[in-house]
């Protein structure tokens, strides 16, 4: 009862306390008993002669148990509410931005792979041809970083895409091996159909069937970092979906300890 109360909108938790407020009040009178708010004390029934009791306020001090009015404990659970939502979303938020703190780094580890063969390929190219383009080999190198640059970006946006749309977070064991496989075959033909589009037909040193030939050689390779990418994004979602359980269970002990 107390979970389905902490999981109730603000709005119908409001109305929920007014209706139990309500019920305790109709049955106090139902009763004729006294009942104490803040200050004062009413009196519901009949005195001593049979006429009825007046509502008035109370000559004696009130108990010195602090008793709260029906608007201090709506305003009180609201206010609760709104604070347990706050931490909630707060976890939540907080799992995207992790994820893609560490899969940025992993595609710098990406990019530093491919750079590193491409730099090898083009000086083994100038040195068969035993020609003195140490000019041209820094210009191809800037023209295939500022290609390999921009598709790494459309990569990242779909890494990010499937942390907050894909179901990957429930998959274990051989299904999640074929998932990060076809992942990992798809992210680099993004990557690799990006550079065929821009990377220029002529006057390079490697040409573009051979640059695309040795970048999906390192498929294996990039499959390993992509593993470590989806499973880190695994990990960060269980650990905070295991906060956002501790955190529904400390609100509904708050509300079972109000309530009581």
């Amino acid at each position: 009862m107390l979970d389905l109360l902490a999981k109730l909108p603000p709005f119908l938790l409001f109305i929920v306390i007014i209706l139990l407020i309500l019920s305790i009040v109709v049955i106090s009178l139902w009763g004729k008993l006294t009942a104490k708010w803040g200050k004062n004390a009413l009196g519901v029934g009949d005195t001593k002669d049979g006429s009825p009791k007046v509502l008035e306020a109370s000559k004696k001090k009130v108990s010195a148990v602090h008793k709260r009015s029906c608007g201090s404990c709506v305003l009180i659970m609201m206010g609760e509410r709104e604070k347990y939502e706050m931490r909630m979303r707060k976890t939540q938020n907080r799992v995207l931005k992790d994820q893609m703190n560490f899969t940025e780094q992993k595609i710098i580890e990406i990019q530093s792979l491919f750079i590193d063969s491409y730099t090898e390929n083009v000086s083994h190219k100038r040195a068969e041809e035993k020609a003195n383009g140490r000019d041209q080999e820094n210009i191809e190198y800037k023209v295939f970083y500022g290609l390999l640059r921009d598709s790494l970006i459309l990569v990242k946006d779909e890494v990010r895409r499937s942390f907050k749309e894909n179901g990957f977070f429930v998959l274990s064991g051989n299904e999640y091996a074929t998932y990060v496989k076809d992942k990992t075959k798809y992210l680099l033909s993004i990557l690799t159909q990006n550079i065929r589009n821009l990377y220029p037909a002529y006057g390079m040193f490697i040409s573009t069937p051979d640059l695309i030939h040795d970048l999906e050689s390192k498929l294996s390779k990039v499959e390993d970092i992509v593993f470590e990418v989806f499973t880190h994004a695994k990990e960060t979602k269980g650990d905070a979906d295991k906060s956002s359980k501790s955190l529904g269970a400390e609100f509904s002990d708050w509300i079972d300890l109000f309530i009581s």
